[in-house]
C-alpha cells in the first residue's frame, strides 16, 4: 500500500515537474522581491544623492565672499557613511536574488526534467516488476538525486516566500514608506529658496551681502536636513534586517534544511534491501 502511494505521488510530481507549475509561482515570487528591494534600494540611494549635493553645495559656498571655510555639511557624514553602508547590503541582497532566480531558471531545464522521468521510470519498474527488483537501491538513489536537483530550489525558493509574506513584509512595507516620506522631506528642504535678482544702483552692495549669508543658509539647511534624514535610521535598519533574512539567511536555512534532508533520504536509499 506504501509502495503503491508513494507511485502515485512520485507521478504527480513528475507532472509537476513537466508543468513547471511550482516553478512560475517562485519565479513570481522572487520577481516580486526583487521589485521591492530594488524599488528601496533607489531610495536610499536617492537620499544619499541629496545629502551628497548639500556637502558638496557647502564647499562651494563656503569661501563666498566673507573669507570662511567652515563646513556644516560634514554633520551629514555619519548619516552618509549609514547609507552607503545600507546601499551595499541592498546590492548584495538584489545579488543574491539574482542568483535565486537563474539557479530556479537552471532547476527548470529540460535536462532534470529528463533526468527525474528516467529515474522516476528505474524506480517504478524496480519497485512493481520482479525482474528489476535487484535495481532497487540504484533506482531509490537516483531517484532521490533528481527530486532534489529538480524542487530543491523552487522548494525553499517558496518557503522562504511563505515566511516572508507572513512575517517580513509588513515591516519592509512601513519602512520603505517611511523612508520614502524622508527622503522627499529631505530633497524639499535641500531645495534652495528662490532668490530676486537685485536691480538698482544697491546692486554689488546686495550681492556681496547674498553673498555673505550664503554660508549662514547653508547652515541651517542642513541643520534641518539632518533632523529630517536622523528618522531614516530606524526604517533603515530595519530594511537591513529585512534583507539579510529574506534574501540571504533563509534561503541558506532552508537550503541547509533541505540538504539535511537529502542525505537522509539518501541514507535510508542505501539502505534499502535488495
Amino acid at each position: 500500500m506504501r509502495t503503491r502511494i508513494a507511485a502515485i505521488v512520485l507521478i504527480v510530481a513528475v507532472v509537476l515537474a513537466w508543468l513547471g507549475a511550482l516553478d512560475r509561482v517562485a519565479s513570481r515570487e522572487l520577481d516580486s522581491a526583487f521589485k521591492r528591494s530594488f524599488a528601496t534600494f533607489a531610495i536610499a540611494r536617492s537620499l544619499n544623492g541629496v545629502i551628497s549635493l548639500i556637502q558638496d553645495a557647502d564647499v562651494s559656498l563656503s569661501p563666498a565672499g566673507v573669507g570662511l571655510t567652515v563646513s556644516p555639511g560634514e554633520l551629514l557624514d555619519p548619516l552618509n557613511d549609514l547609507l552607503e553602508q545600507f546601499s551595499t547590503l541592498a546590492f548584495t541582497a538584489l545579488t543574491a536574488l539574482g542568483i535565486q532566480k537563474f539557479a530556479l531558471q537552471l532547476s527548470d531545464s529540460l535536462l532534470l526534467n529528463l533526468l527525474l522521468s528516467a529515474a522516476a521510470g528505474l524506480w517504478l519498474a524496480a519497485q512493481f516488476w520482479p525482474r528489476a527488483l535487484a535495481l532497487q537501491p540504484m533506482a531509490a538513489r537516483l531517484l532521490v538525486f533528481a527530486l532534489a536537483l529538480r524542487f530543491l530550489v523552487p522548494g525553499f525558493a517558496l518557503a522562504t516566500a511563505l515566511v516572508d509574506h507572513s512575517l517580513l513584509t509588513p515591516e519592509f512595507e512601513a519602512a520603505k514608506a517611511q523612508l520614502q516620506l524622508t527622503s522627499e522631506a529631505a530633497q524639499a528642504a535641500a531645495e534652495p529658496a528662490t532668490e530676486m535678482s537685485p536691480a538698482g544702483v544697491g546692486e554689488q552692495i546686495l550681492r556681496w551681502w547674498e553673498s555673505a549669508k550664503a554660508e549662514m543658509d547653508v547652515r541651517e539647511r542642513v541643520e534641518r536636513i539632518r533632523g529630517i534624514v536622523e528618522n531614516a535610521a530606524e526604517p533603515l535598519v530595519t530594511l537591513a534586517v529585512v534583507f539579510l533574512l529574506q534574501a540571504i539567511v533563509l534561503p541558506l536555512t532552508f537550503l541547509a534544511l533541505g540538504t539535511q534532508l537529502l542525505r537522509l533520504l539518501f541514507a535510508s536509499a542505501w539502505r534499502t534491501p535488495q
